[in-house]
């Protein structure tokens, strides 16, 4: 049994950084702050921008423009609530949850891949 590899925190915060950026790239061309929505509401569904913002600690209006380029690209849906009509709740569409769910899989993949880098290296 091979003993475990102890990395430093700027190596794993490296490893890290390489993963997230590795995922980032796509064709939907997404920001991170869009990103952390999605993955949001993923967490809390079908809520309104005060509670999701307070959520990311970002104020309304940065929530609010992250979230209309995501329900143009059909990732984000946007309903007006029944019991209150000045509220609109927000949801992730289909194509949200997969986009999430793609996104976590590279993640894992990234972050196994550049780890396993930083070993090699560690152990050269």
């Amino acid at each position: 049994m091979s003993k475990p590899v102890e990395l430093p925190v700027t190596q794993i915060r490296t490893s890290i950084g390489r993963a997230l950026a590795g995922c980032v790239h796509d064709d939907l061309d997404l920001s991170l702050r869009q990103i952390a929505i999605l993955f949001a509401l993923h967490e809390k569904p079908e809520v309104s921008v005060r509670p999701l913002a307070a959520f990311l600690g970002l104020n309304n209006p940065a929530v609010s423009r992250g979230i209309e380029r995501l329900v143009q690209l059909g990732l984000v849906t946007r309903q007006e609530d029944p019991e209150d009509r000045r509220r609109v709740i927000l949801d992730l569409a289909q194509p949200g949850l997969q986009y999430t769910y793609q996104m976590t899989m590279r993640f894992s993949i990234e972050l196994h891949r550049a780890a396993t880098e930083q070993e090699v290296a560690h152990a050269v």
